[in-house]
């Protein structure tokens, strides 16, 4: 039986079926390794569009004109990039988070002084 060389096909087609395992495994391996990064990276930019939010808020409570204003906040994680406009006592605020990797998310919202209530939020990435 080993005259036509069967022992040696089956050992070739054994090896080769491990191997296209172990690559196919290795390739997994490699993209739940970048969707993890991916992940982490939109974990900052949510925290850094809270933070931003929260400071945003604080300072629209303490501003004492109804005009609006821009500005930047510095965060370890990246910066917010704020505009804030006033319509009838109601403040639009729209910021931009941007990390230190490039990546970028928008959000924006309405804000009444009066009442302290936050209403629709909107948020959505920017690609780059």
């Amino acid at each position: 039986m080993n005259e036509k060389g069967v022992i040696l096909l089956l050992v070739l087609i054994m090896i080769m079926f491990i191997s296209m395992f172990t690559i196919h495994i290795a390739a997994l391996y490699q993209q739940e390794k970048q969707f993890l990064g991916l992940e982490k990276e939109q974990l900052r930019l949510d925290q850094l569009l809270l933070n931003g939010k929260i400071e945003i808020i604080h300072m629209v409570d303490d501003a004492t004109t109804e005009i609006g204003f821009s500005g930047k906040l510095s965060y370890p994680e990246g910066v917010i990039i704020y505009e804030v406009r006033t319509e009838e006592n109601i403040f639009l605020i729209s910021m931009i988070g941007k990390t230190d990797h490039s990546h970028a998310k928008q959000a924006s919202f309405t804000y009444n002084r009066d009442t302290k209530t936050l209403n629709q939020w909107r948020e959505g990435f920017l690609w780059n």
